[in-house]
């Protein structure tokens, strides 16, 4: 059965590129240590972001120069669907060379417009 048997194909066609790229081959899944961190000389940033009861859950690392408060590396974990997965990776890049007083200040929206193909086509289907 192929997606079009599936959604008519419509749902599919709703997801930027760049969503369905990084949802089947996230940059930055995964997790820094704080052993590693410290290998480097740096600190280590984790939070917890998401709605465990909708199935979304997202922990975040940001690997942190101490000289600088630059974020030089992140990475996440995520319990989601595609789009989070997404998301979270997107978010990791937008992190990366901001301080984290700069990356406090990134928004969903912020990720969204990042996520998509063209400036004015949504990045997602609107009820993600």
């Amino acid at each position: 059965m192929a997606k079009n048997d599936l959604l008519g194909g419509s749902l599919w066609d709703q997801y930027s590129n760049k969503v369905t790229t990084l949802m089947n081959n996230p940059q930055h899944q995964g997790e820094i240590t704080e052993e590693a961190a410290a290998a480097a000389g740096h600190k280590l940033i984790v939070a917890d972001f998401g709605a465990e009861s909708c199935g979304d859950a997202v922990r975040l690392y940001w690997e942190v120069d101490p000289a600088t408060d630059t974020i030089v590396n992140s990475k996440f974990k995520s319990f989601g669907c595609g789009t989070a997965i997404a998301s979270s990776d997107m978010m990791t890049q937008l992190c990366i060379g901001k301080t984290v007083q700069e990356a406090v200040k990134i928004t969903n929206i912020d990720v969204e417009l990042a996520l998509r193909d063209t400036p004015d086509v949504p990045a997602v289907p609107p009820q993600k």
